[in-house]
């Protein structure tokens, strides 16, 4: 999430005009369609069982995951009660994170590309929005207050963007930073 932080502190004037919700189930099933065949009958044993409290059951009587409060420690609980086999042990999964990062250098400036394949901007927005614990860490607050600080003094402004990666099979978040080679004798003598 701190990474989260840092696009969302980059970005704060980003429209939150379009809501997306994707269901995040707990991480020990095989086939999403299961849920709604199996779940229909249970009593919801796996949210009773989670340490961490993040199981809700829905109206469909399917779980998904409610990461406001808490994370999954991967505890096993919940695949391990499950008496209709959607969630099981040999099923388990990690997070496919997967974060790229491209430098590239013309003669006024170097740009930074940084992309990810996670829930996306607007998700994670939503995912905040929810968190119990709404607070910016010390490094993000320090990395926004020095790229104003810069921008004040020198001419030759740092610009993010904070592109919202989405297409039918993937999501994302991209950030470009692009930094500009300071000049002599260009900076703001204000």
């Amino acid at each position: 999430m701190k990474r989260r932080e840092l696009f969302s502190s980059l970005v704060s004037s980003f429209k939150k005009d379009e809501k997306q919700e994707k269901i995040i189930r707990p991480p020990y099933f095989k086939d999403e369609d299961i849920f709604f065949t199996n779940c229909k009958d249970c009593e919801g044993l796996c949210s009773t069982v989670c340490e961490e409290n993040i199981i809700l059951i829905q109206e469909d009587s399917t779980p998904k995951l409610d990461f406001s409060s808490s994370g999954c420690t991967y505890c096993d609980e919940c695949a391990k009660v499950c008496p209709n086999e959607v969630l099981k042990l040999e099923d388990k999964k990690r997070i496919n994170a997967k974060i790229e990062i491209d430098v590239s250098a013309t003669k006024d400036s170097i740009s930074v590309h940084i992309k990810d394949n996670g829930v996306g901007i607007l998700v994670a927005q939503q995912i905040e929005s929810m968190a119990l614990n709404k607070k910016t860490s010390l490094g993000m607050k320090v990395s926004n207050e020095r790229i104003i600080k810069l921008n004040e003094i020198y001419l030759d402004k740092i610009k993010v963007e904070v592109l919202d990666l989405k297409n039918d099979e993937n999501t994302g978040t991209e950030v470009i930073i692009t930094l500009p080679f300071i000049k002599e004798n260009k900076f703001n003598e204000d």
